[in-house]
């Protein structure tokens, strides 16, 4: 419930460039852009109450330079149900962010109307429902892993299945 990172998949190399043993035991709260941490505490402190929705933020990687991630996050429940920590997952959207805030400078320069607006809206419509299609489908994944495991503990062979599922999906 302190922020620390306690697991972290190979796949986070991606997308910040650090190795998994260079994120497990740091506050996740250090690689959050400085602008968006208070938001991103808040959206945190909301899915510990139980309410769960995705969040979109940026990351500094370890190069530097800003990533943009959509969150999905679920608590993780002792067993007397008291929150304890948070299970989630991260799905780059930076090219999804760029392309908005490419739209939106063209809006201001041309106007709502201009013919390859439209055009342009269309295909980022198409990049956005992709990704919230294999998102939704993600995060049902991690729920259901998460229940089960709530459920019926770690060996259970249903959450085995899940985890090595999960495994084969994030490579």
């Amino acid at each position: 419930s302190d922020g620390t990172v306690v697991y972290v998949s190979s796949a986070i190399e991606a997308v910040m460039g650090y190795r998994p043993e260079e994120v497990i035991g740091q506050p996740f709260i250090t690689f959050i852009h400085e602008d968006d941490r208070e938001t991103l505490i808040v959206d945190f402190d909301a899915i510990f109450a139980g309410t769960l929705y995705p969040s979109e933020y940026r990351l500094r990687r370890k190069s530097g330079a800003i990533a943009w991630v959509r969150s999905s996050s679920r608590p993780v429940l002792d067993r007397n149900g008291k929150p304890v920590a948070l299970q989630g997952t991260l799905m780059e959207i930076t090219q999804r962010k760029l392309a908005e805030q490419a739209l939106q400078t063209v809006i201001e320069r041309y106007g709502r109307h201009h013919p390859r607006i439209a055009r342009f809206r269309r295909v980022l419509g198409r990049v956005q429902y992709a990704q919230g299609a294999f998102a939704e489908a993600w995060e049902q994944l991690i729920l259901e892993h998460g229940a089960l495991r709530d459920r019926f503990g770690d060996q259970h062979p249903l959450c085995i299945r899940n985890l090595v599922h999960l495994a084969e999906v994030m490579g």
